[in-house]
This record gives structure tokens, sequence and C-alpha cells, in this order.
């Protein structure tokens, strides 16, 4: 959107007075708008980089995206909240009075903007990490996924290697003893994910990379012979390699379409749910560059898909919820 000559004065102040330093404002511009501000709004001083970071806002459409950042990043500064005040109601009077025409919803679906709009802000959401309450001086908060791990789960990779290939592999459950009906059987059975109730094609994927990391070792260790019984200098020598891949929630999602997830408060579920929708949201971002990305979660075989996410201790509490309790919540209500 154009700005009038006043409204470009205002914002240039709100946004002088919320921000007085140069990195404060780099910060706000690389964690909210994810964008490096020295090479978007170039000055000699201060003041020269707040008009012309308005300016490139203007000219890419992101002038309204811009102030959002702003009063997210400094929700309690008055100019910027007294400007966005300003504005909303300004739009809004600017608005023409016509008659809403119906549109066809799929229009509305696939509208790149809007899906990229969408994106941002869905990122702006999830992506940071408040630690303020941890330790005052992150206040501005921490990319999730710089201190993101992933939890491990109770199922784990085994593989047999034959000749410096997987000839067969297996998923097993290290949480329990596994039953053996069979006294005179001495090994334990080689169970399939569908078993599990996941899918194949995502293991597929890690065993592709385990024959890739044996050709490597194979080329790195030419005198090495696959027949030679198992030692630290032959680790891919033929036979069964027992729990080789620990497998984590990232790779069980990435072989579902459902997924729940349990266990005691603190242990990373939420985190998980939104590390997820991060990567997801970064692959479908035009000049996405942070970390979070499909290649991440390591056996990701899907195609881009647009997450959404939904807190249900939010939706609950909203209006949107069914107030009547004999009511079942439904997709219409998000």
């Amino acid at each position: 959107m154009k700005l009038t000559g006043s409204q470009y004065k205002l914002f240039t102040e709100a946004l002088l007075s919320a921000f007085p330093s140069q990195p404060d404002l780099s910060w706000m511009v690389r964690t909210r708008l994810n964008q490096n501000l020295e090479a978007i709004a170039k000055g000699d001083n201060l003041r020269d980089i707040v008009s012309n970071l308005i300016k490139w806002a203007e000219a890419d459409g992101r002038t309204n995206e811009l102030l959002n950042a702003a009063c997210q990043e400094k929700p309690g500064n008055p100019e910027l909240k007294a400007f966005a005040a300003q504005l909303e109601r300004e739009q809004r009077e600017a608005e023409p009075k016509t008659t809403p025409v119906k549109t066809d919803e799929s229009d509305q679906t696939n509208n790149p903007t809007l899906q990229q709009t969408y994106l941002r802000r869905l990122v702006e959401r999830i992506g940071t990490l408040n630690l303020a309450q941890i330790n005052p001086d992150q206040s501005r908060g921490i990319n999730l996924e710089d201190v993101y791990v992933d939890s491990p789960t109770p199922l784990t990779l085994s593989v047999e290697v034959k000749n410096w290939r997987v000839i067969d592999w297996w998923l097993t459950r290290t949480d329990q003893p596994t039953p053996n009906p069979d006294r005179n059987r001495t090994e334990p059975p080689r169970d399939k994910p569908e078993k599990f109730g996941y899918q194949n094609a995502p293991f597929e994927t890690l065993i592709a990379k385990l024959n890739t990391e044996i050709e490597s070792y194979r080329q790195a260790n030419p005198k090495a012979k696959p027949d030679k019984e198992y030692s630290p200098r032959n680790e891919w020598s033929n036979g069964v390699k027992k729990d080789v891949v620990r497998l984590h929630l990232n790779h069980l999602a990435a072989a579902c379409d459902r997924l729940v997830i349990l266990g005691a408060p603190g242990s990373g579920k939420s985190t998980f749910v939104r590390y997820l929708a991060l990567c997801l949201a970064g692959a479908c971002l035009a000049n996405w560059t942070r970390h979070a990305s499909l290649e991440t979660l390591d056996n990701w075989w899907h195609k881009q898909l647009i997450p959404i996410y939904i807190e249900l201790r939010r939706f609950v509490s909203s209006a949107y919820f069914p107030q009547n309790i004999a009511d079942l919540a439904t997709a219409d209500h998000l």
C-alpha cells in the first residue's frame, strides 16, 4: 500500500521511537520479516535507514506487514500503537462502499499472496521462543530451530547387511520385552512398519541413506572384506546390525497421516509440532533462508504441504468453539 505524506512521516517517527538503535531495528527485520536490513535499507543514519525501510515495504506491498511486525516486537510502544490505530481507521474510511461479491473459494485457496501472508504470520507465531522469563537479556527471543532437539522414541531400525548392501531391515521396540512364543527361536521377529501402523516409504529413505553410508565406508576402506567378522575396523561386515538408527518423532511423523504424541508436561510434544509446522511453512515460503527445512526432517518423503497449526487450548477458549457442550466441534468452527 502507498502511504500519504503525513502517514509516511508518522510511521517514520513511530519506528524511530520504538527502535532507537540500528541493532534493534535489524533484529526485528530479521526475525519478523526474514530480511537483512542492510540489504534492503541502506542509509548514513538511522532516520535514513528507517525511511528506506518504509520505501522498501511500500514497493514490495508489505507496508502493513512491516507495521504488524514492529507492533509485535514492541507491543508497548505508544507511538506505534497510535499510528497503527490511526492507519487502520483511515484505511477503513477510504474503502469504497461496495456490495460484497461471492467468490469461488478455490480461488482464495490457490491465491499465492494469501498463502505467503498466512505462512509468514504462522512463522512469526511459532518460529521464535521467548526466553525473557529465563534470561532477561534474551527478551527478543531466539529462533526455534537454533535450540530444537528432536525427541527419541522407543523404536529403532535394525538391518541385515550382505556384500556392502542392506538386504533386510525391521523395526524393534526397546521399551518392552519382545514376545517369543517359540523357545527354539533365537532371533527376535523382524517386524515391518505396517505392524506399528506406519508406512514403508519413509523408512526406505533411511535405508537408502544407510546404503550410501556403507558405500562411503567401503570406498574409504578398500582393504576391508564384507565377510570378515565384526570389528571396529569393519563396522559394515556381513550380518545383523541391531538398533543402527534410533527413530525420533520426525521419523514417525513422516510415516503416517495422523499421530498422537503422549508424554509428560515439558517433554517436547508441543515444541515438536511447532518445529514440524515451521519446517513445512519454510518449504512453501519464498526466499526462505532459515535452517528449519524438510531436509532437517531426515526422511520426509511427502511433497510440500501447507501446515494448519491449531492450539486446542486457544481454540477451546475462543468464541468460535461451540458454547453448547452437546455440540461437537468440527472444522467449520475453526
